[in-house]
């Protein structure tokens, strides 16, 4: 952090700025939530709960 963010503001490339920070805070943020061992879903969770209702009601139409 300390070597990116002045070369970046010296070549004034501010959307690669706010991408470094961006992508810094994430990390920041998982790394946090990881060390306080809180279980975040999966996307495969939210995709499960969407579909499987789908797939129950077609799997009871071709029995």
């Amino acid at each position: 952090m300390y070597v990116e963010i002045p070369s970046l503001l010296k070549q004034k490339a501010f959307k690669d700025l706010a991408a470094f920070i961006t992508i810094l805070l994430i990390a920041i943020v998982l790394s946090t939530i990881h060390f306080l061992d809180i279980t975040i879903p999966t996307p495969m969770d939210a995709i499960e709960t969407i579909y499987k209702p789908l797939s129950n009601f077609f799997a009871s139409l071709l029995k």
